[in-house]
């Protein structure tokens, strides 16, 4: 006979008030802020929930008792896990803070549930920290203490593989790498695919994600890539992840973005010196982006922002759209020469500052999602310069061609 083991049970003090805490458990984009990677949550019908990891661990259940801003009690069953549990989770007022409480039943003491158990409590206690720090601070550790590689991403298509011999239509191509990140150092290029990373398959980001979980800058992690049809190694030594002060006010963000907008216009405006629309059409290979095409990007980047800005602000999930290239041939059928483009997207970029100066008081309190947003904002800094070198780059092609 199985015998049920102790509870798992952790306790919180959080410097936040209840209704915060409790909006940290039933809002889907707040979960994903501190817990994990994606959730589907319907506290109102007390039906489903899910939960998703990027490291490839989900968990299932459904809502048994809400009682709102005091209880949720709720089932799991986790991806492996050799049975269902039940999660009780409470919230109590105090005077400076709100007293949380997790008690996790229902695991076996059987060795079939060591590993479930072990997995289990060690998610609880990283994601309580987590939460401690995105309430009282708007922090997300997974950010700041997640090192980089120092690379830039691009589409990798049946059609690309062909084009660059490479052996295999699986993998995350390279649009470029950082300077004076892991990447850059261990040798990797523009057009490179990367396959596997530690034994690792690499098939999406999500897969990058889940080799970096865990580790911290200064580790190295063995890389495998194609160079056209050589598969290759490289030994990569991981980076500090670059983490930018968040202005404590909205109006020193605002000043911080403009002034961001401002290096990266002036960025462009010198890469497009001088450059005719013929030789913008220029287009280096089958699938590479002309100049026209670079500077929809950063205008459909820009109006995706706003619709991050507004998902931010009503606590709903934000998935972005990628580089869908009917949406860049939309933009350039509306605004096909240089100037128009230039044009629109500074319209855009004033459009966010507008938006960015005329937020609610109400979101801006809210730490947690306040936070996430300055740092994506802010993580744009050296977008549109990496793209004036892509500029120059296919510009230089066009006038040798």
């Amino acid at each position: 006979m199985k015998i049920e083991a102790p509870s798992l049970f952790f306790e919180k003090k959080i410097k936040a008030p209840v209704k915060d805490v409790y909006r940290a458990f039933t809002n889907e984009a707040t979960i994903i802020e501190w817990f994990c990677n994606a959730a589907l949550v319907d506290v109102d019908l007390k039906t489903r929930l899910y939960f998703w990891w990027n490291t490839g661990y989900y968990t299932c259940g459904e809502f048994t008792k809400v009682v709102p801003q005091k209880e949720l009690v709720f089932t799991w069953l986790g991806k492996n896990d050799p049975g269902k549990t039940r999660v009780r989770v409470t919230f109590k007022q105090e005077v400076s803070h709100t007293h949380l409480t997790i008690e996790h039943r229902g695991i076996k003491n059987s060795p079939l549930w060591a590993a479930a158990l072990q997995q289990i409590q060690r998610g609880w206690e990283v994601a309580l920290e987590n939460l401690v720090s995105i309430m009282e601070t708007g922090r997300d550790l997974r950010i700041i203490n997640r090192p980089m590689m120092g690379i830039n991403m691009d589409e990798f298509t049946p059609e690309i593989a062909k084009r660059l011999k490479i052996p295999t239509t699986t993998g995350v191509r390279l649009n470029g790498v950082i300077e004076g990140m892991g990447a850059q150092q261990c040798g990797l290029m523009k057009d490179d695919v990367l396959v596997e990373g530690d034994g690792t398959p690499i098939v999406s980001f999500s897969s990058l994600a889940a080799i970096l979980q865990g580790k911290k800058a200064g580790d190295k992690i063995k890389i495998d890539y194609y160079r056209g049809p050589a598969k290759m190694t490289a030994v990569m030594e991981l980076s500090p992840r670059p983490v930018p002060a968040v202005p404590a006010s909205c109006a020193e963000l605002v000043q911080a973005v403009e002034e961001m907008y401002a290096q990266g216009d002036q960025a462009l405006e010198e890469a497009l010196q001088g450059v005719t629309d013929q030789e913008a059409s220029y287009r280096p290979g089958p699938e590479d982006w002309n100049v026209h095409e670079v500077l929809a990007h950063l205008i459909h980047n820009e109006r995706d922002l706003h619709v991050a800005i507004h998902k931010w602000v009503m606590n709903e999930q934000f998935n972005s759209s990628n580089n869908l290239r009917a949406r860049l041939e939309a933009i350039l059928a509306v605004y096909p020469t240089l100037a128009d483009l230039q044009a629109e997207l500074k319209r855009c970029e004033a459009e966010t500052l507008a938006f960015l100066r005329s937020l609610p008081d109400e979101f801006l309190i809210r730490k947690d999602s306040y936070w996430v947003m300055a740092f994506n904002l802010l993580q744009l800094n050296y977008h549109p310069q990496e793209h004036a070198g892509q500029i120059k780059d296919t510009v230089a092609a066009a006038r040798n061609h």
